[in-house]
């Protein structure tokens, strides 16, 4: 898929192919589509970064929370979006041995009792004994999600057509009232007064629900 394609999406199906760049913020690919054109993937790539950096502390925490723990419950269940899933896979969290996901729990656990959010980490770019290391150094994570989005950009851009409906969780409806994200509530409450009121009035209706 090019540049000239990417440009041409429509609203809705701009954010069915590029919601989930930030984790179960679907919101955040409404509003990068109202800077169109691009000129290139690295000028999209910025028009996200640029989104992030602007938003309030508050707001950038609360797409930290619509983040997973890495080797979590989610993980576990099966239950991850399938960007997380793979990047969590490739990153080893999926063979953690018994002592190794002891101690994923207890250092994610005191990571979000001290911080309010989860540990991020652009897991793509890392191994597990990294994550663990990252992790216990108590780094925060919002240059993390800036990488990580940049990754999902890139995968879906250069490696062709991609589903019109490629994440697993959640959907696009136009136009009704909003409704808050469930996993991404903060981020929600700070991006929606942003982006719906001023840009996207009438694709308004963007909320989470597993298939």
């Amino acid at each position: 898929m090019n540049i000239d394609t990417v440009n041409a999406l429509p609203c809705e199906e701009f954010v069915n192919v590029f919601g989930n760049v930030v984790e179960k913020c679907p919101i955040v690919a409404a509003a990068v589509w109202s800077t169109r054109p691009f000129a290139s993937l690295k000028a999209s790539e910025a028009a996200v970064s640029e989104f992030i950096d602007a938003l309030p502390e508050s707001g950038k925490e609360g797409i930290l929370g619509c983040h997973p723990d890495l080797a979590g419950r989610d993980l576990q269940r099966g239950t991850l979006t399938r960007e997380s899933r793979g990047e969590q896979a490739q990153a080893g969290l999926d063979a953690l041995e018994s002592a190794e996901m002891s101690r994923m729990a207890r250092l994610n656990g005191e990571y979000k009792e001290r911080f309010g959010f989860p540990f991020v980490i652009c897991a793509r770019m890392c191994d597990k004994a990294n994550i663990l290391q990252q992790l216990s150094q108590r780094a925060r994570g919002g240059e993390e999600v800036k990488k990580i989005g940049r990754l999902r950009l890139q995968g879906l851009v250069l490696t062709g057509s991609p589903d019109k409906l490629c994440l697993t969780c959640y959907s696009v409806k136009i136009p009704i009232t909003i409704r808050p994200t469930r996993g991404c509530d903060v981020c929600f409450g700070f991006i929606s007064n942003l982006v719906i009121c001023t840009i996207l009035p009438s694709y308004n209706d963007f909320f989470y629900s597993k298939q």
